[in-house]
Formats: C-alpha cells, sequence, structure tokens
C-alpha cells in the first residue's frame, strides 16, 4: 500500500503547464494537446457533505484513476530525463554506463 500512496501523491504534484510543454516538446499532435489543456484547465472539484459545498479548481495535478494519467505522468517524467546531465553518471555494468534505470513505479536518480 506504501508504494500506491507515493504515486497518489506523486500524481498529485504533477505542473500541468510543464506537463502541456513537455507533450508539445515530444511531439503529440496539437489536437490532443488541445483537448487536454482544456480538460485541465476547466477540472473542477467539490467536496461532498452534508450540504452542497461550492466547486473550487484544481491547478495541479493529474486526475486520480484515468487510465489516461499514467501515460500523462509518464510524459512529464520522460521530460524531466530529457533536461538532465547524464554525462559520466550512473551505473557501470560490464562497460556500459546505465543513467537512467526506471523499472515499473521506481525511479533511480
Amino acid at each position: 500500500m506504501l508504494q500506491i500512496d507515493y504515486i497518489i501523491q506523486t500524481f498529485d504534484l504533477v505542473n500541468q503547464p510543464y506537463l502541456i510543454n513537455a507533450m508539445r516538446k515530444q511531439g503529440v499532435a496539437k489536437i490532443y494537446i488541445k483537448i487536454l489543456s482544456k480538460m485541465y484547465k476547466e477540472l473542477k472539484s467539490r467536496l461532498k457533505t452534508d450540504i452542497k459545498e461550492p466547486y473550487f479548481n484544481i491547478k495541479r495535478g493529474v486526475r486520480q484513476g484515468d487510465p489516461l494519467s499514467s501515460t500523462l505522468f509518464n510524459s512529464l517524467i520522460e521530460e524531466v530525463f530529457r533536461s538532465l546531465d547524464w554525462k559520466d553518471k550512473g551505473v557501470n555494468i560490464n562497460g556500459e554506463n546505465l543513467n537512467i534505470p526506471r523499472f515499473a513505479v521506481d525511479v533511480i536518480l
């Protein structure tokens, strides 16, 4: 359960403008970027209590439970990896420098 909680917390911290920019840099079609931008720009929620609470805007994170969220998050993390200087960094395995070990939800930086 700890790993799932960590993933959810990470998804909550996604900077939406950075995500949209990352998708642009990675060549995602403009129509998809437009749809996702609109979807996330107008993202709202409200608390369910015994009274009707007002809606509030959600300004960061990706949608919980949306099958697309993990792909969006991967796009964002890919942009982070591309922006880092990996020269002479990493683990040497049989003469090869492995500098971006990523396994499922585990990332080593």
